[in-house]
């Protein structure tokens, strides 16, 4: 690995402009792993994949292989998933549920609390080793917390708290919640995995462009159209009116509002609110699931949950939440042009089958292997690593990139965001201020 300066990471964003390394120098990839991913909150997993106990998951932080397991005395605990005699790796499996975690390479044991428990011919090892000596111990992580059922790692000590770091953007957590009638989500079903050949930020930019809809995706909203010519509106199936929302006129996108932080944490408005509106009005499935929020919060505060439309919310380095639709997506770097995109729903407790249903169908609509909008995206992800991938860094105006839309137009609230319209990139550029203190050491801020 080489060494890049902090001096020279801060050049590479500047007001409205950052330069292509930012996204296809290695080097700088490899800071982004020891810099960012381990020094942040990184969302690892929820509860209810951990109920009982010996219950676990795997998750990688960064670079790092890490089990979350639920201990005998109710505890979460995190640990690197590797065995400390020679490295071999424990789980194999993403979820399951052991009484003891047993190494298949030579056969040491641990408690669920990370304690070796034993190991084969004890008296073939060093005079003095100790089976109860906390070196022969899985290896903690730094930090594990969960708030409100989601759990997040931090391989940094120095981390401020998990609630100080959500601040931002735990309304929107608390929201996608408190749309359960019984309080709890549940992770269920299984999930879509896809790589995509491009650099794990472009993703997060992505996210946050509403105005790339009409243009990219006009293969599927126009579709819908014609479609709607031909046999009338009536007959749109609910997912394709939502792919249609792509191909509304360009100055609409301009009432949607999009919210940047200075952690890079964001948000964006919705923009599916007519057709899910009209959807939801003759859905008896959802009129039920209305009536039993009621029966829980009242009237009043049913409203106030509902009305709460984000269609992005970032929890930034790599998690984004569409509260509505109950759907995460997590986003775990592999190379610097290499990313795993993770897709997943949670089931609403208490909350009629159906609406599992209805999320499931718009996780496929939108962000599956077979979805017309999120191949459209990859591909050009793809496109956009080969145009700005070569390793010949000079200093040409060539190779900066514009992200200057609505530069010096943003409005700064009280709560520390940065306010702008649905088409401006200020949720690149906090994304991007943000990645350049993380990357020059003056984020995170310790505890």
């Amino acid at each position: 690995m080489g060494t890049v300066a902090d001096e020279e990471i801060r050049g590479l964003v500047r007001p409205g402009r950052v330069h292509r390394r930012v996204y296809a120098d290695a080097d700088l990839f490899d800071l982004e792993m020891a810099r960012i991913f381990e020094r942040t909150w990184v969302y690892a997993g929820h509860e209810s994949e951990v109920a009982r106990p010996g219950d676990y998951l795997r998750a990688r932080i960064g670079r790092r292989e890490i089990i979350v397991v639920r201990c005998d005395d109710g505890r979460l605990a995190g640990f690197r998933n590797r065995c400390p005699h020679r490295g071999a790796m424990l789980c194999n499996l993403r979820r399951g549920r052991v009484s003891t975690f047993d190494c298949s390479y030579h056969g040491w044991s641990f408690a669920r609390d990370g304690r070796l428990l034993g190991v084969p011919l004890p008296r073939g090892y060093a005079d003095g080793f100790d089976v109860d000596d906390p070196r022969h111990s899985l290896e903690p992580v730094a930090r594990i917390a969960s708030y409100r059922g989601f759990v997040f790692v931090n391989l940094c000590d120095a981390a401020p708290a998990l609630e100080d770091y959500l601040a931002p953007v735990r309304d929107s957590l608390d929201n996608m919640v408190d749309r359960a009638p019984d309080g709890a989500l549940v992770r269920a079903g299984g999930e879509f995995r896809q790589i995509y050949r491009g650099n794990w930020k472009v993703h997060i930019e992505n996210t946050f462009d509403f105005i790339h809809g009409g243009f990219l995706h006009r293969s599927s909203w126009a579709t819908v159209k014609d479609w709607e010519r031909d046999t009338g509106p009536a007959d749109t199936p609910h997912m394709a009116q939502q792919m249609k929302a792509n191909g509304r006129p360009l100055h609409s996108w301009d009432e949607i509002g999009l919210s940047g932080f200075d952690g890079g944490h964001a948000h964006i408005g919705g923009f599916y609110d007519e057709d899910k509106i009209a959807a939801e009005r003759t859905d008896p499935a959802f009129a039920a699931y209305r009536r039993r929020l009621v029966e829980r919060h009242g009237e009043a505060r049913t409203a106030d949950i509902l009305a709460l439309d984000r269609f992005n919310t970032l929890v930034y380095p790599n998690l984004i939440l569409n509260i509505r639709f109950q759907q995460i997506r997590l986003f775990e770097p592999v190379a610097v042009d290499r990313t795993l995109l993770r897709s997943f729903c949670f089931r609403l407790a208490g909350a009629p089958e159906e609406m599992f249903h209805s999320a499931v169908r718009f996780m496929m609509s939108q962000n599956s292997p077979a979805s017309m909008i999120s191949q459209d995206d990859h591909e050009l992800f793809q496109n956009l690593q080969r145009a700005i991938g070569s390793r010949d860094w000079q200093e040409r105006d060539s190779d900066w990139i514009d992200v200057s839309r609505g530069l010096g137009h943003e409005i700064r609230r009280n709560d520390g965001a940065a306010e702008g319209v649905g088409t401006s990139e200020i949720g690149i550029r906090t994304q991007l201020a943000a990645w350049s203190k993380y990357m020059a050491g003056e984020l995170p801020r310790t505890a």
